[in-house]
């Protein structure tokens, strides 16, 4: 079956093991090399995708033409995710791998800021951050640690990449940009583009001469892979760029210095 206006078969996988098998095979695929979508997969190809299948607990049909058109709709994923224009930066497949980091690793230090001064700062800046009102006295304090499934640089600038499969629908209007805005509120994903924001901010500060955020960070693109296409820019795609200034607030609340 074809799903209406995208490209490439349905994928009927969902769950968790699927998107950390998802996650593997980007983590390891050669981006450029990856064969743009509608053209399938060759049997290496086609190996790349089933073993992180199999290591996720990913039970793969017995019949060989079912398992093979599952297959192939996984690598078309694959292949929208990678080809499909990001704004700003073009696709990821253009993307050289000395200008890619994967799974980078990060440790957030937290000083003391409160919980209710960050809750506060997002719905100032219009982002969705309900939190239950017996929390907002807790305190910002430790060691966070976490991996950003992506970072890459283009023109010299920085940006985080979070690959989503959550299944939002078929039709190609579930991943329009109310849908995505909706997904992303639901999930409280854009508390968590933004501590990897200020983690990578952090991050260039100790790492890269001059560096300052209004000219190297970037931003945060958020792809849901089911609404990908390949062709349309933007298409499954939620982009944001916060603004260099509520980055340093936010560092400034981690660190205990006061409301962002």
């Amino acid at each position: 079956a074809e799903e209406e206006g995208a490209a490439g078969p349905e994928l009927a996988l969902r769950g968790p093991a699927f998107g950390t098998a998802f996650h593997e095979i980007l983590e390891q695929a050669d981006f450029a090399a990856w064969p743009p979508p509608g053209t399938g997969l060759d049997a290496a190809r086609r190996e790349a995708v089933a073993a992180p299948l199999r290591r996720a607990g990913v039970a793969l049909p017995e019949a060989e033409a079912e398992r093979e058109r599952l297959l192939e709709a996984v690598g078309e994923r694959v292949a929208c995710t990678l080809h499909t224009p990001l704004p700003g930066i073009g696709p990821l497949a253009g993307i050289p791998p000395e200008r890619r980091l994967v799974e980078m690793e990060f440790f957030l230090g937290l000083d003391g800021g409160r919980l209710a001064g960050l809750v506060e700062a997002l719905e100032a800046a219009g982002y969705a951050a309900a939190l239950p009102a017996e929390r907002r006295a807790e305190t910002l304090r430790g060691l966070m640690h976490g991996f950003i499934d992506l970072v890459v640089e283009h023109g010299g600038r920085y940006y985080v990449v979070d690959y989503k499969t959550n299944d939002l629908g078929a039709a190609p209007e579930a991943y329009a940009p109310p849908r995505l805005e909706r997904a992303m509120a639901h999930g409280h994903y854009p508390l968590q583009y933004l501590i990897y924001l200020v983690a990578l901010h952090r991050h260039l500060g100790r790492s890269l001469p001059g560096y300052t955020p209004e000219a190297h960070l970037g931003g945060a693109y958020y792809l849901f892979v089911r609404g990908m296409t390949g062709a349309d820019e933007g298409s499954g795609v939620y982009a944001d760029a916060p603004p260099a200034a509520r980055i340093r607030a936010l560092d400034r609340l981690f660190a205990g210095e006061g409301g962002a």
